[in-house]
């Protein structure tokens, strides 16, 4: 069949229901349906009950939605399937009408979600993780579907956005939000591994995890931030095997993290404190993060923060002491690998992802990662008694 044949499919439909109005909505209308592809129809009639016409015509499945006029007064989100649709014939104009007013709702914007539901969303996904973590029985193959298909939808529903289906869903992230795409396509391949889900998870729920009534508002914390000096060096050490070990192990396997702090030694942190520029936060005179970044290439190393102190803007405040170091080297772009867990944090102060790829940590191990990059406002001038 061609658009002409569907077309002509549609006003048959509309007449054997006695409908005056039918819009034909979908994958036909934009061009892009296939041979496996639904004919989506919307037919009104004058009155009468709402119900679907779903049948196999010549090959083709059809899917149309038959409502009396009262019932499409006020259009229910639910319609917003038809946004885009074409009318086939309409009486009185009612068929426009309608799109327009599902422009108008769909340009409104849904319901915020309120923060409790927020709060059960994040619960729920964290527990979902929990209860088939290790586990390749048959209810924990059920639950990793479960968790694709619900958090496909919270990722728009937490955000305020509309969610209109997976084919939508999926072409939006990948013009707008490309990590959480990636995301979704390594979580959803046949044997997808556990970090895969909790990379996912932390995508899409991980920043609205601190909101909720049971959750303490993130507070800013009065640190110390200060360029790195030697004896600083075991300290660092500690905080990035803490790191990696409580924050980067919910997404990475154990052998990978045991791989990961093997080579962490304190000269290694020695050498990067006379070779790069390296800063400390502390509090209470104690290393609780750092950050490392090579003035030369501009190249972002390490930001970590201990896993108690996360939250609480130290992070980003490493970070921002990283890009003003940078704008005193005349640096106009950073660039680094990211953690799986750390996208999220990196695309908010403003990096952009580039590739999906992988850091090698031994002949045999390697980490899945994000390599990033962040173009710089030169005009950023680095606070007097900050130097090193």
């Amino acid at each position: 069949m061609n658009i002409t044949d569907i077309e002509r499919l549609t006003v048959d439909v509309m007449r054997r229901h006695g409908c005056h109005t039918a819009i034909l909505y979908g994958s036909w209308v934009r061009g892009q349906a296939t041979p496996q592809s639904d004919v989506d129809i919307l037919c009104v009639r004058d009155a009468g009950p709402a119900f679907r016409d779903a049948r196999v015509i010549d090959g083709i499945y059809l899917d149309a939605f038959v409502y009396p006029e009262a019932d499409l007064l006020t259009p229910q989100p639910e319609l917003l399937r038809a946004l885009g649709g074409r009318v086939i014939q309409e009486q009185g104009g009612f068929g426009s009408a309608l799109l327009a007013k599902l422009q108008d709702l769909y340009d409104r914007g849904p319901t915020p979600m309120a923060d409790d539901m927020r709060q059960v969303s994040v619960i729920w996904a964290d527990k979902m993780l929990d209860r088939f973590r290790g586990q390749s029985d048959m209810e924990a193959q059920y639950r990793r579907m479960q968790l694709l298909m619900q958090s496909l939808e919270d990722y728009f529903a937490l955000r305020g956005i509309w969610f209109r289906g997976p084919k939508e869903a999926f072409a939006w992230l990948l013009e707008h939000d490309l990590a959480t795409h990636l995301r979704f396509e390594a979580a959803l391949r046949s044997g997808a591994s556990d970090a895969a889900f909790a990379a996912l998870v932390q995508s899409v729920y991980g920043a609205f995890a601190e909101h909720g009534p049971e959750r303490a508002e993130p507070r800013e914390t009065e640190a110390l931030i200060r360029s790195a000096v030697a004896s600083d060096a075991e300290e660092i050490a500690a905080v990035h095997v803490s790191a990696i070990r409580d924050v980067c192990g919910q997404v990475y396997d154990p052998r990978q993290i045991h791989a990961w702090i093997s080579g962490k030694t304190q000269q290694g942190y020695l050498r990067a404190i006379a070779e790069h520029r390296v800063f400390v936060a502390l509090r209470d005179e104690r290393v609780v993060g750092f950050s490392e970044l090579d003035p030369k290439t501009g190249e972002v190393f390490d930001d970590y923060v201990r896993h108690d102190c996360l939250r609480q803007g130290l992070g980003g405040h490493l970070l921002q002491t990283l890009e003003i170091c940078a704008a005193e080297h005349a640096l106009e772009r950073l660039h680094l690998h990211a953690t799986l867990n750390a996208i999220p944090f990196y695309e908010a102060h403003g990096f952009v992802l580039d590739v999906m790829t992988s850091f090698p940590l031994s002949p045999d191990t390697s980490l899945a990662c994000a390599r990033m990059h962040k173009q710089l406002n030169r005009s950023v001038k680095l606070p007097q008694g900050d130097g090193r």
